[in-house]
């Protein structure tokens, strides 16, 4: 494939051209990369081969997230596949992976649809939970023990963050949908192992 992108000519210098849009056609970042190259999309050197490389690589390192990239298309509610929650969350809840794996490092996104009553009982994570409140009345508080006194009511479009490592509780009372995201890979541990619902 670099055969074809890598155009070498003779006469009295060597010249190499860099054609982007054949390599990257439809990728969000070619036009950033044309205009750090200049006006025209392919780059030409005169025996200094350090700047060709260099494109090359980040041509073909974002040519490699391309498909990355699209698995994580945009998408409507309607579009959003639901499953049972793990067993680490008590049951009743739905739940779906939005973007990323929160089994593996990197960023994750994820949705989790609650029954009125849903509650969560006092636990933590190692990294930061980030909790935006798509519809519905969730509450959340910090603590070692669910304590309704001590929560505050998020709404549409309220936000929350539990540090890593701070122990936080919630519940809902109404049927909620909370989007949660965060680097991975998840884990939650419970402040009371006996209310670990995977431990039951």
């Amino acid at each position: 494939m670099l055969q074809s992108l890598l155009n070498l000519k003779s006469g009295g210098y060597t010249s190499r051209t860099l054609q982007l849009d054949r390599l990257i056609p439809h990728h969000p970042m070619r036009d950033l990369i044309n205009l750090q190259l200049g006006k025209k999309t392919f780059l030409q050197t005169n025996g200094d081969t350090r700047m060709l490389k260099l494109a090359c690589t980040l041509a073909l390192l974002l040519a490699g997230t391309a498909r990355l990239l699209a698995d994580d298309m945009p998408m409507n509610a309607d579009g959003i596949k639901w499953g049972p929650a793990p067993a680490v969350l008590p049951a009743g809840a739905r739940f779906a992976v939005v973007a990323g794996n929160p089994s593996k490092d990197g960023i994750y996104v994820l949705r989790l649809k609650m029954p009125a009553g849903y509650k969560i009982p006092a636990h933590n994570h190692p990294t930061s939970e980030y909790v935006t409140v798509i519809s519905g009345n969730f509450h959340i508080g910090m603590g070692d023990n669910l304590d309704e006194a001590k929560g505050i009511e998020l709404t549409d479009g309220g936000f929350g963050v539990a540090p890593a490592g701070m122990n936080h509780f919630a519940w809902t009372t109404s049927d909620t949908i909370v989007q949660v995201h965060g680097e991975g890979p998840f884990a939650i541990t419970y402040v009371n192992p006996a209310e670990d619902p995977s431990k039951k």
